[in-house]
């Protein structure tokens, strides 16, 4: 064989080589887009599930220590008082500040409310602030 037959062969195999190579490319991203398609609507709602269930569980904390803040030391007051105590005693009243605190976290994070109420909503402000 001489080197012209070869050159032929070569570029002919070579193409037939890219073909396949671009065919299987374009069926592979078919692939990608078509699960990505299927997969969307379960990712959307673990993620809507998500950020429902991590402000809930903040707003439920912060109201299991705005009670805790208001019963401890309502109690440690009683006792204080039922023994003739002075105002030094009171430690545990100095925790009655936070109360507010824990209120404000309350009704600031309210993130659970509207992912319940307007999803949809939430969803498109999500969006925003990962574009931002």
């Amino acid at each position: 064989m001489e080197a012209k037959d070869i050159a032929p062969q070569a570029a002919q195999t070579l193409d037939e080589v890219l073909v396949d190579a671009i065919n299987s490319t374009g069926g592979a991203i078919g692939e990608a887009v078509d699960f990505t398609l299927t997969q969307a609507p379960e990712v959307v709602e673990q993620l809507l599930m998500w950020h429902m269930m991590q402000s809930a569980v903040t707003n439920i904390i912060c109201l299991v220590l705005a009670i805790l803040f208001v019963v401890v030391p309502t109690k440690h007051l009683k006792k204080v008082l039922e023994n003739n105590g002075d105002y030094w005693e009171w430690g545990p009243v100095a925790l009655c500040p936070y109360i507010p605190f824990c209120l404000t976290i309350m009704c600031f994070d309210l993130v659970w409310l509207k992912i319940w109420v307007a999803p949809k909503l939430y969803l498109l402000e999500y969006a925003a602030s990962l574009v931002k």
